[in-house]
């Protein structure tokens, strides 16, 4: 679960999910690193 919202992997690598759930995934996952600075503005 770390390696798909954190990456470096992708949804497809990790487990043979359905299409649909695999193109959400790969969407939403990883999270950018960015983001995590949201929180201190």
């Amino acid at each position: 679960m770390t390696q798909l919202i954190f990456g470096p992997h992708k949804a497809s690598q990790l487990h043979n999910f359905d299409v649909e759930t695999t193109q959400v995934l790969e969407k939403i996952f990883p999270i950018p690193m960015w983001i995590w600075g949201w929180d201190s503005v």
